[in-house]
């Protein structure tokens, strides 16, 4: 059996719109799994320490390194 042009341009388009369709549903799932859960906040007055960190271009960053206690919305730790 021999597809004719209409009907392979109708399975294209089918397939593309199921792609389509997957790669949204899945860009969703991730972005779900990623962010989704309890968000906790946490306020920072000053960085605890302040240090200097190498990276590979020949020029040294600062990193700050942070101590707190994160709350949620409830005020639970």
């Amino acid at each position: 059996m021999e597809m004719n042009n209409d009907h392979r341009e109708h399975l294209y388009l089918a397939s593309f719109l199921a792609a389509f369709i997957a790669t949204i549903g899945f860009a969703v799932g991730i972005n779900e799994h990623q962010f989704g859960g309890e968000r906790y906040y946490m306020k920072v007055d000053r960085p605890e320490s302040v240090s200097s960190i190498p990276v590979p271009v020949s020029i040294s960053i600062k990193g700050y390194v942070y101590k707190g206690t994160a709350q949620n919305t409830q005020g639970q730790t």
